[in-house]
């Protein structure tokens, strides 16, 4: 009978440790997925500023669509 209710404590030890283990990655997740966007939109943004700028270099127009310099058609 000790047996039986040294492992049923041990399962629910096993099952709070397991629960806060999981909360905790959960919680983590979502701050690191978070934080993770906004680097990948600012590095987005920053190949957007510097082809921009290396197109204008050229006399040329960035196109985000096709990711190409095309010419100023309004010149």
């Amino acid at each position: 009978m000790k047996k039986a209710q040294s492992l049923v404590e041990y399962a629910l030890i096993l099952v709070l440790i397991s629960m806060i283990a999981v909360s905790t990655l959960h919680f983590l997740g979502k701050k690191m997925s978070l934080k993770g966007g906004d680097e990948q939109t600012n590095s987005y943004k920053n190949i957007i500023e510097t082809m921009t700028e290396y197109c204008s270099q050229k006399g040329l127009i960035y196109n985000e669509e096709t990711s190409e310099c095309k010419k100023n058609i309004f010149e």
